[in-house]
């Protein structure tokens, strides 16, 4: 569990360089990365274990000690760093600003047609 929560690593980190809104940003929600992947990898743990074990005990044990190390860290960091600077041309918050109005929407027109059937269908 521990090998593969550690290969999550690079992607708890990327979302957390990009969501991060700097100093002085509501940085409160960032804590949860971490939890709701760790969450998601237990959720999945067998499907994920079984991908893990189909690639071979050799090519495994490199990944591990390619990931443990100073190339390999130091790889990882400079993902990070560079995840960072992605914030000058994308901006997350504008993506879930336009996904919550299509949500709410979606909502509206779900409300509006389960209505419209059950007035014909009383």
């Amino acid at each position: 569990m521990a090998e593969l929560l550690g290969l999550f690593d690079e992607v708890v980190r990327i979302q957390l360089a990009i969501s991060d809104p700097g100093p002085g940003g509501d940085r409160s929600g960032l804590g949860a990365i971490g939890l709701i992947t760790s969450a998601g990898v237990v959720d999945a743990y067998p499907e994920i274990l079984a991908e893990w074990e189909k690639i071979p005990e050799k090519d495994r044990e490199e990944i591990l000690s390619w990931r443990k190390s100073a190339p390999g860290l130091n790889e990882r960091e400079v993902i990070y760093k560079a995840a960072g600077k992605i914030r000058t041309v994308y901006k997350p918050e504008q993506g879930m600003q336009e996904m919550l109005r299509a949500t709410v929407e979606f909502e509206i027109k779900t409300e509006h047609l389960i209505d419209r059937l059950a007035a014909q269908f009383p």
